[in-house]
């Protein structure tokens, strides 16, 4: 009996060992179930943050897409907008040349028209005074014609002038003459006395006409050059103020006279001189200023 107690003794305390292995095993099982529930948990938690997190970038993803694409429309749209509007700037610059240039021309014609009026209208006028003062001057020179054939101061005045003019080119001819039969002279070295006369007369002859070809080529250039200018400045008040000094010398020449003992032609034929260097004076000075 003890035997077998003892026996089931030892049986039952293993058997009660065995229970409390089998109940650490379970327990630690359990632990285990636990914790994998737990991380069963978690994964799903972290699925389902991950199906978030991607829900969510997805939708980020596609609100910067459409932000991305507004932002390329309304850049498109900026650029078509400055596109147009540089357009319309080179349409507005080109509009404004076109007006300039349409109002410079419409100017410019207008200001020759009205140029162009005042011009013809000026020269009516020049030429109505001219005419005007022209008469005049032909009644008064012929007027004064006439008194100086009456005025006999005027007219000893006249003769004396040219005799006086006539004298001195005889005096000067006569001079020039025996300065150039003195330069001849140089003829008398010829042997042959046929052959010196006849080169004494050739250099005569070629010395008169040197000085006097001189003195007309001279004439002929300066003619040639100033001969417009001084026509040009020769008008129909150089006529007229020259006619009016000739009066005033016919009807008070005599009183002159009296006072200053001078040739009223000679006198006439200065101011003359004095009125031509005048009028070539003020044709020079509009010419030069463009005025002409």
């Amino acid at each position: 009996m003890s035997q077998m107690e003892q026996s089931y003794f030892l049986q039952i305390s293993g058997l009660k060992s065995e229970i409390q292995n089998l109940s650490g095993k379970i327990v630690k099982l359990n632990g285990a179930d636990v914790v994998l529930l737990e991380y069963e948990r978690l994964k799903r938690q972290n699925e389902e943050l991950q199906r978030s997190e991607r829900k969510a970038r997805e939708e980020v993803e596609k609100e910067v897409a459409h932000v991305k694409s507004e932002y390329c429309q309304k850049e498109q749209e900026m650029d078509r907008l400055i596109t147009d509007a540089e357009q319309e700037k080179q349409k507005a610059l080109s509009l404004q040349s076109v007006v300039q240039k349409l109002t410079d021309q419409k100017a410019k014609r207008l200001t020759e028209d009205n140029r162009r009026q005042w011009q013809v209208w000026y020269q009516a006028k020049k030429a109505a005074m001219q005419g005007y003062v022209g008469v005049l001057t032909m009644i008064c020179f012929v007027i004064t014609g006439l008194s100086v054939i009456r005025q006999k101061v005027f007219c000893e005045d006249v003769i004396d002038f040219f005799r006086g003019f006539g004298k001195v080119i005889q005096i000067l001819a006569v001079r020039i003459h025996s300065i150039i039969l003195s330069l001849a002279e140089v003829s008398k070295n010829v042997s042959n006395d046929m052959v010196a006369v006849i080169l004494k007369w050739m250099m005569v002859v070629l010395l008169w006409i040197m000085p006097v070809a001189l003195i007309g080529f001279g004439i002929y250039k300066f003619w040639e050059k100033y001969g417009e200018d001084i026509r040009k400045g020769l008008d129909v008040w150089n006529c007229s103020v020259g006619v009016v000094a000739l009066v005033g010398l016919v009807y008070f020449g005599d009183y002159m006279k009296e006072i200053v003992s001078i040739n009223l032609f000679g006198m006439w034929l200065l101011v003359d001189v004095l009125l031509i260097l005048a009028g070539w004076y003020v044709w020079g000075c509009k010419k030069y200023r463009g005025l002409c």
